[in-house]
């Protein structure tokens, strides 16, 4: 069950991973962060059953750590694309309200950097590790090896398929 769920959480995020490369659409954003929170969800659900598996309680806590620039993102988006604007149209002739526009798109900019450079790392090791955990689940240090492999051909293959995938602009939204 738990590799179907992360499965699942994992498809959501790859899905507007693709629509945020290509467009940095605020929406796409938003549905990474709610794919990652599900996954944090999943694990924490399937704790008891997870808790003797020192991978899974290494790859929780690096969702949570790499989770983070979303959610920093995130809170630029909807500050620059909807609090400032009202803002603004309250107060028109307010001189600070374009500076900080612009100081924060600048932050938005960095955010958005940020958000990219995790993203493959965070897909290809969550993904790699939901699908090969079984192939060592009480051997951590062989996991870690064979990930290391699986990765590295997985990354070859995604790099690929990136290619292809882009080429749709939805926005996904896991029911």
């Amino acid at each position: 069950a738990f590799q179907a769920i992360a499965g699942a959480c994992l498809r959501h995020l790859r899905l507007n991973e693709a629509v945020f490369l290509l467009s940095r659409d605020p929406e796409a954003l938003h549905q990474m962060r709610v794919a990652l929170r599900r996954l944090r969800s999943a694990f924490s659900l399937f704790d008891p059953i997870l808790a003797h598996d020192p991978a899974a309680r290494a790859l929780a806590e690096e969702i949570k750590r790499i989770a983070e620039p979303f959610g920093r993102a995130r809170n630029l988006d909807v500050f620059l694309e909807e609090t400032l604007p009202a803002s603004a149209e309250r107060r028109p002739d307010e001189p600070g309200l374009a500076d900080l526009g612009a100081r924060l798109g600048a932050d938005r900019d960095a955010a958005h950097a940020a958000v990219l450079a995790v993203l493959l790392i965070l897909v290809l090791a969550g993904g790699a590790w939901a699908y090969w955990r079984p192939l060592s689940e009480h051997d951590a240090a062989r996991l870690t090896a064979r990930l290391r492999v699986h990765l590295a051909v997985v990354l070859v293959v995604l790099v690929g398929m990136r290619l292809a995938i882009a080429r749709d602009d939805r926005v996904v939204e896991m029911t």
